[in-house]
């Protein structure tokens, strides 16, 4: 998911969604937890490029208890952000 801001930034705001085993259970329309503020924005060095201001990714993978975010800024590069799992969670409201 991104999000546009005032600003004209593409950031990475993080939401938990409802999706369990079961079928009866999934319910990706009900947002159980999200960040107050983007998980990734972009800095000074990552504005510039073909689409600017802006950072996107396809997804994350989880190594042990760490969130390993391969994304990309501004079409002009790619590169990986690691968070604490433990740390994001406590952080959701």
């Amino acid at each position: 998911m991104l999000s546009a801001t005032k600003s004209r930034s593409l950031q990475l705001p993080p939401v938990l969604i409802r999706l369990h085993v079961r079928a009866r259970a999934r319910d990706p329309t009900r947002v159980i937890g999200r960040l107050r503020e983007p998980l990734l924005s972009p800095n000074e060095s990552e504005r510039e490029g073909y689409v600017p201001n802006g950072v996107y990714t396809c997804g994350a993978l989880l190594h042990g208890r760490e969130l390993v975010i391969p994304y990309a800024m501004s079409d002009s590069a790619t590169r990986f952000a690691t968070v604490p799992l433990d740390e994001l969670l406590g952080a959701m409201e």
